[in-house]
């Protein structure tokens, strides 16, 4: 199991003052600018409309249980990209392979 490292004396102390003074993201700027307002549509986080559903922060639990908290492969988990080119395949009535799935955590990911 992994054991945290606690930082050197004083690390936190000086790096508060540098991340306090940097620049909100653009991202953040544009929601502010944003929120609350009923003649926009709020596409600037990805976040859903609803509360997670208990299945998907079942399987989250049991994967932290089992130690599955590490970085994946860049193009995805290779099964869930096994099934979701299976899915396409059923939806578009084509066979499309896992080589042409990629699995990103965000679109901003996606796009860079």
């Amino acid at each position: 199991m992994f054991e945290p490292v606690p930082a050197p004396a004083g690390l936190i102390e000086a790096l508060r003052p540098r991340i306090s003074e940097l620049p909100a993201s653009k991202i953040r700027e544009v929601a502010d600018a944003g929120i609350g307002r009923a003649d926009l549509i709020p596409l600037w986080f990805g976040e859903p409309d609803l509360p997670t559903p208990a299945f998907i922060c079942e399987a989250a639990s049991r994967a932290l249980r089992a130690g599955d908290t590490f970085y994946q492969p860049n193009a995805g988990i290779p099964e869930l990209r096994s099934a979701l080119a299976r899915y396409m395949s059923r939806l578009y009535g084509r066979s499309i392979g896992p080589e042409h799935v990629i699995v990103s955590a965000s679109a901003m990911n996606a796009l860079m």
